[in-house]
């Protein structure tokens, strides 16, 4: 089995690659497409094919936190100290100023449309009350899971694409971070 997990920034794939890892099987993890990938992986060598998807508000904020302090990012803020000591609604501002979609590491359409274009499949554009879709093109199989939903369809899909069942623990997670009070109230005064 070759599994890609070809998805968004923030999405829960570190969970879902070490999950698959851990059960013995090879996967190539990307928050993206360049030409290294249609290099080394043909889209004939995959078995099966991952895109998960989450909430794009709650993407855009965690891919936001993930990468604040970090100089090369548009959306960078400043240092840790700077962030710790920020005004949440300053963060809020800051955060508002930019246009989400345009960044292609957290848009869902530029998935889909990669995905695509690669693997000439079609694919459903899920919405936020479906869990999961499944297809089948010739050997590989398309699967779409919303995250907030992963743990709860995980072994339903697992057994529908003949994949082992997996053991899915959180990894890369928000409250594992050093920002985690200051995401928390951003989030908060967010709703």
């Amino acid at each position: 089995m070759n599994v890609g997990i070809i998805s968004p920034f923030k999405t829960g794939t570190t969970s879902l690659n070490t999950a698959l890892f851990n059960a013995g099987i090879k996967t190539l993890k990307s928050h993206g497409f360049n030409d290294e990938i249609s290099k080394t992986h043909p889209p004939n060598s995959f078995t099966h094919i991952f895109l998960l998807l989450r909430d794009p508000k709650s993407t855009y904020l965690s891919a936001y936190f993930q990468d604040i302090d970090i100089v090369d990012y548009s959306y960078y803020y400043g240092d840790r100290e700077k962030v710790l000591n920020a005004d949440p609604n300053e963060l809020i501002e800051h955060f508002k100023s930019f246009n989400w979609n345009l960044f292609p590491h957290v848009n869902h359409d530029y998935f889909y449309e990669c995905i695509e274009k690669y693997f000439n499949v079609n694919l459903k554009r899920i919405d936020e009350d479906e869990k999961f879709w499944i297809s089948e093109k010739m050997g590989t199989f398309f699967i779409i899971i919303r995250t907030e939903k992963l743990n709860e369809v995980i072994d339903e899909v697992c057994f529908r694409v003949g994949l082992p069942k997996l053991v899915i623990e959180k990894h890369n997670n928000s409250q594992d971070k050093w920002y985690v009070k200051k995401y928390e109230e951003v989030k908060l005064l967010l709703k």
